[in-house]
């Protein structure tokens, strides 16, 4: 009942959308009346305020911050499914999403789902929105933060028959992977999946990625191979057969230069058919062999993101069991960043800031360097603002603010400060006008808070930033204040 009142909301927006001629609709009576309804829904990460954006391209779409709800996902998902295609049928299976989407939709507007081309979302929101379910859906890959409109898309699989390629996984190379010799094969453990379900071979490459273990790959139509963090080969290949009988199914076969390796991968891919398909038997398993020769050319792994989100060898449990689940959950999180990034990245008017930071001005290389950091997250971050008037404005239209709370500042003491002044205007600007800003404090190099910090600007959860050389710290000290930013988000 409740979700029939959101859809009838939502339509009146829509409505409103096409008399205004406008794309994008925010703060009006409509969204005000869907924001009162929402209360009694479920609400993931990031439903925040609501914008709403139709298309004869993508059908119609409803934006709550960084999560998408539709009322035809049917016609996105039909988009989504002809970029991979067109990605398929392209030299390599790198897709430039925004210039792909626009010819396709050039191509054969309705094919998507259109209302005859009298209305037309942003190119740039569409692909986003195609590039965020294929990213959330195993079915691509970001492969580089400072380009997210460019996804990796796995030639892997086909879904009517057997594929190229021999049993001891000589598959057909690109011009990326040489094929492999036949003198250079290892051991290999092949999970077979009769009941795989949506698990595809796209998505166990995918995940084998989204790990964020290896550091440079490459693949071909069926497989990569990997090299860990410490070097050391990894080469996965995946096969799917539709119909009936013992050998059709989902066949995944590893193969690693260490035996830990291996087992966790097979651990790991096992672990998540069985989430998506709860009722999947287990993989029937064997030892058989696969090359594993590492091609001479080969791509990082997200360069950006590599200090700040990769796992490293030193930061796995000792107990297996730990291990995977610990991986488990470190995909998912890398999943999500993609599909932040991807959003953030295409969708038009949407330029609010996730967070605002507040620091001294001896502080900006610190602060600099942690939006680069938030950044890659797939966060907008600003920063860097110190007069009085346009630090205030520039916070007022951010979602949270984070103040650093750094050595200089604890030196002069907050009263004495150059933050206290346009906080204490903030503060009185946003009571009168009957409303809260969300503070993160973050402490800096481990130093106390400084004198005088009024009690508003005290955070229990005592989020850290730098202050020691230790990676792993650095990183779970980032997922902390993450967590932390898109919880108010939820909150808000």
């Amino acid at each position: 009942e409740v979700a029939a009142q959101a859809r009838g909301v939502l339509r009146d927006v829509l409505d409103d959308a096409r008399r205004t001629g406008r794309d994008h609709l925010t703060l009006t009576s409509a969204t005000g009346r869907l924001a009162a309804a929402l209360p009694a829904l479920r609400k993931p990460e990031g439903w925040a305020e609501a914008e709403f954006v139709r298309g004869a391209d993508a059908g119609a779409l409803a934006f709550f911050g960084g999560r998408v709800a539709a009322l035809d996902p049917a016609r996105l998902r039909r988009l989504a499914d002809r970029c991979v295609t067109a990605a398929g049928a392209a030299p390599g299976a790198d897709l430039p999403l925004r210039p792909t989407v626009e010819r396709l939709l050039g191509a054969a507007p309705t094919a998507a789902g259109g209302d005859g081309g009298t209305g037309r979302a942003s190119a740039a929101t569409t692909a986003a929105l195609v590039g965020a379910l294929l990213v959330r859906t195993g079915r691509a890959l970001l492969t580089d933060t400072t380009r997210p409109g460019e996804l990796w898309v796995p030639r892997a699989e086909t879904e009517t028959g057997t594929e190229t390629g021999t049993e001891t996984g000589t598959e057909t190379g690109t011009e990326a992977e040489p094929a492999p010799v036949p003198e250079t094969l290892s051991d290999a453990e092949e999970l077979h999946f009769p009941q795989a379900g949506p698990y595809t071979p796209a998505r166990v490459l995918t995940d084998v990625l989204h790990t964020t273990l290896f550091r440079h790959w490459a693949a071909d139509h069926r497989g990569l191979t990997a090299l860990t963090d410490d070097g050391h080969p990894v080469r996965v290949t995946a096969r799917f057969t539709a119909g009936e009988g013992p050998g059709n199914g989902l066949t995944v076969r590893i193969a690693a230069a260490r035996e830990e390796d291996r087992a966790l991968l097979a651990a790991l891919l096992t672990r998540r058919l069985a989430r998506a398909c709860p009722d999947a038997a287990p993989p029937v398993r064997r030892t058989t062999s696969l090359p594993l020769t590492v091609p001479g050319s080969l791509r990082p792994w997200d360069p950006a993101a590599t200090r700040v989100r990769s796992l490293t060898r030193a930061d796995l449990p000792p107990r297996p069991e730990d291990r995977v689940a610990l991986v488990d959950e470190h995909l998912d999180d890398e999943r999500a960043r993609q599909e932040r990034l991807l959003l953030n990245e295409g969708f038009a008017g949407h330029d609010r800031p996730d967070v605002h930071l507040w620091h001294t001005p001896e502080d900006h290389p610190t602060a600099a360097a942690l939006a680069a950091e938030l950044t890659t997250l797939g966060l907008r971050a600003t920063y860097g603002e110190h007069r009085t008037d346009p630090l205030t404005e520039s916070t007022l239209d951010a979602r949270t603010a984070l103040l650093l709370l750094t050595p200089s500042l604890a030196a002069r003491g907050w009263p004495a400060g150059p933050l206290a002044e346009p906080y204490a205007r903030l503060t009185a600007r946003t009571r009168a006008a009957g409303r809260r800003i969300r503070w993160l404090p973050v402490t800096v190099d481990g130093v106390e808070p400084p004198a005088g910090l009024p009690d508003h600007l005290h955070s229990f959860d005592r989020y850290e930033y730098g202050g020691e050389d230790n990676r792993t710290a650095h990183r779970g000290h980032l997922d902390a204040l993450l967590g932390g930013i898109l919880i108010d988000r939820t909150r808000s």
